[in-house]
């Protein structure tokens, strides 16, 4: 997406992967060090860095493995805290190193290096909590729909089509609402031009919805009010039956090492932060239609 939008975008586990990187080399860093300098003083301050830096990744490959609704500002802030605290640790611990050693170049080079490393963790563990609290406000879905469009299909080869009509607002937070709609164009996106011909569609299509009484849809008990419809359709192959039920499971993905296999279950977990519904129509060589279904936006209560 554009830098504006992307940067907002940015999600704890998105940084907490960030992180996972970075301390992966500062548990790594310890060990090669002591291959070249088996010193017996050396060994103490490069274990403890390396147990700390352990610890670190340890608690980050927790919240790349949980859903963001978990990543609760309480949660985030005293994470922080905990890793904070380990990098301070670790930098103590990495000045003893470096007096140890202080002349030889290799030595520090490799310190130079992790101090860099530890320095950019602390960067990221700002971010962690940025972005978190997701304030819900009246939101236009025919803007935002616009709007990611305009960045996530440029220069489609195929015809995209604005079919934009609701006139009803929603409730919901505006950047999760960019994140669902960018990962289903994306998707619509790899269907058409992975699919052979040259006559790719995607539609895009907002509605407004009035039910009087409660009704079922796909299996859904969706109550009596007012709706909003954002549905993206593409004319691509299609999701064959047999893993219809897999593909808002996390991790999976059809489209081989192209795909992290998050996308359908970020939309999920979206879907359920706003109350909607979803409803996947496909068929193998039938393309694909994604519905959601929206509360409407209702005037806060005096």
């Amino acid at each position: 997406m554009a830098d504006g939008i992307e940067a907002k975008l940015i999600r704890p586990a998105q940084v907490a992967h960030d992180l996972n990187n970075l301390l992966g080399a500062l548990v790594a860093y310890p060990d090669m060090l002591l291959m070249d300098f088996p010193d017996e003083g050396l060994r103490d301050p490069l274990a403890r860095i390396r147990s700390q830096a352990k610890d670190c990744k340890d608690d980050t490959t927790i919240v790349m493995n949980l859903p963001f609704t978990y990543h609760t500002t309480g949660f985030l802030v005293e994470l922080s805290g905990h890793l904070n605290r380990r990098l301070s640790t670790m930098e103590i611990y990495l000045d003893s190193v470096q007096r140890l050693t202080k002349g030889d170049e290799k030595v520090e080079c490799y310190s130079g290096e992790m101090m860099d490393a530890i320095v950019h963790c602390r960067e990221l563990v700002k971010h962690l909590t940025g972005n978190v609290g997701y304030e819900i406000s009246k939101q236009d879905l025919n803007a935002i729909v616009r709007k990611v469009a305009s960045q996530v299909l440029k220069g489609a080869q195929f015809e995209v089509e604005f079919d934009l009509k609701a006139q009803r607002m929603i409730n919901g937070n505006e950047l999760l609402l960019y994140e669902l709609a960018e990962n289903l164009m994306v998707n619509g996106r790899y269907a058409i031009e992975n699919s052979p011909g040259d006559d790719g569609q995607l539609v895009l299509r907002t509605r407004d919805f009035s039910f009087e009484r409660p009704i079922c849809l796909g299996g859904m008990k969706i109550p009596a009010g007012e709706y909003v419809n954002f549905g993206v359709s593409d004319n691509g192959p299609g999701i064959h039956p047999l893993i219809i039920s897999d593909v808002f499971s996390r991790l999976y993905t059809t489209k081989g090492g192209r795909g992290s296999g998050e996308g359908l279950d970020i939309v999920n977990n979206i879907r359920e932060f706003h109350h909607a519904y979803l409803q996947l129509t496909t068929g193998h060589f039938m393309g694909a239609s994604f519905d959601l279904l929206f509360p409407a936006y209702q005037r806060p209560q005096e």
